[in-house]
Order: structure tokens, then C-alpha cells, then sequence
């Protein structure tokens, strides 16, 4: 008697849905999406930026890197002489 992978009645619907579907996709629907990622990325940087001005934090991108990253080399505090 065969075994039957459990997986395979989900990899056999996924199959089925995958053909039923038409494709190329249809232009309008796909420059829909296209318009609502876009739209959503604009609303994710927006909200970084107020929350970063509200905060009074430093300005970060959305990865998280400052954008204006401190100096390599600080100067000395004016009270601080070198040694000889």
C-alpha cells in the first residue's frame, strides 16, 4: 500500500489555484497593487519621520542607519593638553 504525504493534498490545491489563475495578470488590478505598495511605503516613511521629530530622536532611515553619522575623529575638550 502506498503512503500518502499529508502535504499532498495542499501542494495538489495549490497547483490547481495557481492554473486557475490567468496570467499575464490583468494591467489594471497589477498597477493597482503597484500604486497601493508605492502609496504604503510613502505612509511607512512619513510616520518614521514624525515619530523620529516627535521623539526628538536622531533621524534614522526606515533600515535603522543614521543618516548623518557622527565624525571619525572627535577634537579634544579645550581644557585637555597633549602629552609632550
Amino acid at each position: 500500500m502506498a503512503s500518502t504525504s499529508p502535504a499532498a493534498p495542499i501542494n495538489r490545491g495549490l497547483l490547481d489555484l495557481m492554473a486557475a489563475r490567468s496570467w499575464p495578470p490583468d494591467p489594471v488590478a497589477w498597477r493597482l497593487m503597484e500604486g497601493l505598495l508605492v502609496w504604503r511605503m510613502e505612509v511607512l516613511t512619513l510616520l518614521s519621520v514624525v515619530h523620529s521629530r516627535l521623539t526628538g530622536a536622531a533621524a534614522t532611515t526606515i533600515a535603522g542607519t543614521a543618516r548623518h553619522p557622527p565624525p571619525l575623529h572627535h577634537p579634544l575638550p579645550p581644557h585637555t593638553s597633549l602629552p609632550a
